[in-house]
């Protein structure tokens, strides 16, 4: 599986989960993507790829193809990939008729680990290994007024195949060699061949 399909699954259920509490204008950016300019001004969820960890050894499987006579030699490789979600929602002191950007970074935790979200990442392949804490940092924004950014990471585990062409056998040739022992040392036969 590619970076695209993970991050287009983990993207639009995190977009569900903000529409299924009313926030239906609050956007899911990719966070240091190449055309970024700046910090959004509206709320946001950030989501960031961190990095992968292969699991084990790859799966090796053939599959035969006579009209060319080569095999399809497929390597498929368990991969666990873990993403940061984080929340961005500015606070005006006063208002608490909007959540606070940890109200909105614990309830996407739970919506992403919800039994819904599982049966829908099962059918695509995807299962959960990992979901840590959420993480409420503080920082200071550029009116040098304290925000909170909290996050929380979600480790995926997905399989990541590779398959190369490789030529099947056509001829062999068997041979049987005694290694010696009791009756003495091997004779070197192969002037005979």
């Amino acid at each position: 599986m590619q970076d695209v399909d993970l991050i287009d699954a983990v993207a639009s259920r995190l977009e569900e989960g903000l529409r299924s509490i009313g926030l239906t204008q609050t956007l899911v950016v990719q966070r240091y993507q190449p055309t970024q300019q700046g910090v959004p001004s509206e709320d946001s969820v950030w989501l960031e790829k961190l990095f992968d960890h292969v699991h084990g050894s790859p799966e090796i499987n053939h599959f035969f193809k006579p009209l060319e006579n080569t095999y399809n030699e497929m390597e498929t490789q368990v991969y666990v990939t873990t993403f940061q979600v984080s929340a961005l929602f500015a606070q005006t002191p006063g208002d608490t008729s909007k959540p606070t950007a940890s109200d909105v970074a614990n309830y996407l935790k739970r919506f992403i680990t919800s039994r819904e979200t599982i049966r829908q990442f099962k059918k695509k392949g995807l299962s959960f290994f990992r979901v840590t804490d959420v993480r409420n940092v503080k920082f200071s924004d550029d009116m040098s007024q304290f925000e909170a950014f909290p996050a929380f990471d979600i480790a995926i585990v997905h399989n990541n195949s590779l398959t190369s062409v490789i030529g099947a056998a056509t001829s062999w040739r068997t041979k049987i060699v005694s290694i010696g022992g009791e009756f003495g040392p091997v004779k070197d036969d192969t002037s005979a061949d």
